[in-house]
């Protein structure tokens, strides 16, 4: 189903803005280190489970910390751990392990128990996999208390690479496919894209291949920024404000960019950690934008 919603008051639009992304996709070389934060999006760190010396595969989990329910911290390198220490990491005293690439292998280790019948899978192991790839963490996914989920894809900063670029290819299927796997695990919730207005493309096909779905929706959304900050998206999909000083997560609303979803999928299905990303290296400083 599509929604057009109305917009918010002010803004800004960031049109014809110098040095955006290309919508062109290259694939990076392996570094010939990599240099692993331990610390989480919460700024709480995993407890290392690697010491200096030790071999290491790309998608081996290195940092973990079930206590805290953390996502677990992957090597995106096949290797050899060169040391632990402490760096400054966005402006943090984090712990970092430092791996010195010994292999440009593309395999990765891949988690057990995936399947691409994943509607035979139970929920607890779909949960499990989810976990285990670092994909997102799903607070109170196994209770009633998340009620909704946005896909925030609204396309109002000007530096990010864009929705055609992350949905290309078979992962339009595999992305309405992600957001099935969490509505499994989660049966009470509605999902909702939140998407520019102005691409057409994706929103007739997205609309389409999810008409049956009743429990899932496509907003039309204005590209102007700050739309994709929680305060500003919860009253535009949901007509919610969130409280002072509360966040999405307080109200049951979980909210997620389109490649968490397709990294869900790809964990379940696939058995792949979240590993790789799509970053936009880009701004009027660069030669060449990507």
């Amino acid at each position: 189903m599509l929604r057009q919603l109305r917009t918010f008051k002010g803004g800004f639009k960031f049109k014809n803005y110098p040095g955006q992304a290309k919508p062109l996709l290259l694939t990076a070389g392996q570094p010939l280190r990599a240099v692993i934060p331990l610390s989480r999006s919460s700024g709480v760190e995993v407890k290392p489970l690697v010491k200096k010396g030790d071999i290491v595969f790309a998608g081996q989990i290195i940092g973990r910390d079930d206590a805290n329910i953390l996502s677990p911290a992957h090597s995106s390198v096949n290797g050899i751990v060169e040391d632990i220490k402490r760096l400054n990491y966005l402006k943090r005293d984090t712990a970092m392990v430092v791996i010195r690439a010994s292999d440009s292998s593309p395999e990765i280790r891949l988690l057990g128990g995936y399947s691409a019948d994943w509607q035979k899978l139970s929920n607890e192991k779909i949960e499990e996999l989810i976990f285990l790839s670092g994909a997102v963490t799903l607070p109170a996914a196994s209770s009633k208390k998340v009620t909704q989920i946005i896909i925030q894809e609204a396309g109002a900063e000007p530096y990010n690479a864009s929705l055609d670029l992350i949905l290309e290819g078979k992962n339009t299927l595999n992305f309405i496919e992600g957001i099935k796997i969490l509505k499994k695990i989660m049966p009470q919730v509605r999902a909702h894209l939140a998407v520019n207005r102005q691409n057409q493309r994706i929103i007739n096909e997205i609309v389409k291949l999810t008409a049956r779905l009743d429990w899932f929706d496509v907003c039309a959304v204005e590209p102007k920024y700050p739309q994709g900050c929680q305060q500003v998206l919860l009253p535009v999909v949901l007509k919610q404000k969130i409280p002072y000083g509360s966040c999405a997560s307080d109200l049951g609303v979980i909210v997620l960019p389109a490649e968490a979803v397709l990294a869900v999928y790809a964990a379940v299905t696939q058995g792949k950690p979240f590993i790789e990303k799509i970053v936009a290296l880009c701004g009027p400083s660069f030669k060449e934008n990507l």
